[in-house]
């Protein structure tokens, strides 16, 4: 496999690395989580997540751990075994009050940990994808099934799926900034049955005075990200991460959690509450429009910033997608064979010769 990656990972692993993932529901951090194991797998890295419950601690015992190298200097990593660690931070902790606010606070670019780092020749890298408004709150309301309640409680849970975004309206920048456990209103709570707490981060744009410092926010938030990347444009956002945390194994198969329940999904016009995909873009536009905005502005400097990695890129880019095809065909048959040994083996029973008459 080392081989086989040659040509597409530009920088070797480095001595000291540290990559941390926001993986928000439905951002492609199942994808993400999946190859930071694999590079665990290896032996190269060590995957931590995804409540990162201990960071706080975790920073500050890292910190002096790697200022600590005896009798070199802490940039020595030569004297020293290498450290890297991909860390997930995705849901159910209960230390960290608001995900990537208090994410940026500990690792970001104005970070004790950063400035130590940095001076330890250690790299520190914090992630995240964003997502086409539209495509997300589709993603989602299929992934947790909501039709399904709303067929049952159209009272509760609204009478279709603009309805049901419409409540919970500017999701991404909500679950970005606020509380890890956040997601279980929209993927539980009727959107018509709203917590006051859940009302205060899904509206929190709607405040005419509060407006323009929420926004300020959002806008620090993401500023503070070493990489902010698109789910429509998982492949070129996973080269560039691999550049900058120095990830080596990259291929890897699609991971796509099905909907709950496994129920049948709809996506008639009477489901969705919108007649075309165009329609429904305008009318997930026109309710979150901070998301809207957030991923325009995200989506422009992502395209800036592949342009300028030149025609190498694009290069390595058809190489990952190659390899990742041919290692989904192997997944595929390997899937198979593994489904056909778990058969029961039926063998004949063949009668004793007294028995045979």
């Amino acid at each position: 496999r080392v081989v086989l990656m040659a040509g597409l990972v530009r920088v070797p692993p480095p001595a000291c690395s540290f990559a941390i993932d926001r993986h928000v529901h439905k951002n492609g951090g199942s994808t993400m989580r999946s190859i930071f194991i694999d590079n665990d797998r290896q032996g190269e890295w060590m995957y931590w997540g995804y409540g990162l419950d201990k960071l706080p601690s975790v920073t500050s015992l890292v910190s002096e751990a790697i200022q600590s190298n005896g009798n070199h200097s802490c940039d020595d990593w030569d004297a020293r075994p290498p450290l890297r660690l991909a860390a997930e931070l995705h849901y159910g902790g209960h230390a960290l009050v608001n995900g990537a606010t208090t994410m940026v606070h500990l690792l970001g670019p104005h970070s004790h940990f950063r400035a130590v780092a940095t001076r330890c020749a250690c790299k520190v890298v914090l992630m995240t994808r964003l997502r086409r408004p539209s495509s997300y709150y589709i993603s989602f309301w299929q992934w947790a099934n909501i039709a399904k309640m709303q067929r049952h409680d159209n009272r509760t849970h609204g009478s279709n799926m603009v309805d049901w975004a419409c409540g919970y309206r500017n999701i991404q920048a909500a679950l970005l900034l606020g509380d890890l456990k956040l997601a279980l209103e929209p993927e539980y709570v009727g959107v018509h049955r709203m917590k006051p707490h859940a009302i205060r981060a899904f509206h929190a744009f709607d405040d005419p005075k509060h407006r323009e410092r929420s926004l300020a926010h959002l806008e620090r938030t993401l500023s503070a990200f070493d990489l902010v990347g698109l789910v429509e444009r998982f492949d070129e956002t996973l080269l560039l991460a691999a550049d900058l945390t120095g990830l080596q194994h990259l291929t890897h198969s699609k991971v796509s959690p099905p909907p709950k329940n496994r129920a049948e999904v709809l996506t008639t016009a009477k489901a969705l509450g919108c007649e075309s995909r165009a329609g429904c873009e305008q009318k997930i536009a026109a309710c979150a429009s901070v998301d809207q905005q957030m991923y325009d502005r995200a989506a422009t400097s992502f395209d800036e910033r592949v342009r300028a990695q030149g025609p190498e890129f694009e290069q390595r880019l058809l190489r990952l997608r190659r390899l990742r095809a041919a290692r989904e065909s192997t997944d595929k048959v390997r899937t198979r064979r593994e489904r056909d040994a778990e058969k029961p083996i039926i063998r004949e029973k063949v009668l004793p010769p007294e028995l045979r008459s």
